[in-house]
C-alpha cells in the first residue's frame, strides 16, 4: 500500500468506530473512546510498520487491510471500556436520548 492508504486506515481505524458507537450506542463513555482511538491507532502502526513475521510485517504476510482490523480492534476496545467503566450520567443519557429523537421524527 502506499502512505495515504495508510493514512486513511489510520484515521479510520482511529476515529471511525468512536463515531458510529458516539452515535448510536448511549453507553459509550470517555474511557470508550479513548481506548477505541489508542488502540485502532496503534494497530494500524503494528500491523503496517513493525516486521513481525519472519521479518515481514503482518500486512505484507497476510494481505489484509490495516483498516480492517484496526476497525474490528478499536470497536471491541471502545465496548469492552465502557463496559468496564462508569455509565455516561443521567444529564447525558437525556440529552442522547433528546438528540436522537430528534433526528428521526
Amino acid at each position: 500500500m502506499n502512505l495515504v492508504s495508510d493514512a486513511w486506515a489510520g484515521l479510520g481505524s482511529a476515529f471511525g468506530p468512536i463515531v458510529v458507537c458516539s452515535l448510536f450506542w448511549k453507553r459509550t463513555n470517555f474511557a470508550g473512546a479513548v481506548a477505541g482511538i489508542v488502540s485502532g491507532g496503534l494497530t494500524v502502526l503494528i500491523w503496517d510498520y513493525i516486521p513481525l513475521v519472519g521479518g515481514q510485517t503482518i500486512a505484507a504476510a497476510t494481505g489484509i487491510y490495516s483498516l480492517l482490523v484496526g476497525f474490528f480492534i478499536s470497536l471491541v476496545c471502545i465496548v469492552a471500556a465502557s463496559l468496564c467503566t462508569k455509565a455516561p450520567s443521567e444529564e447525558i443519557l437525556v440529552e442522547f436520548n433528546k438528540v436522537s429523537s430528534e433526528n428521526f421524527e
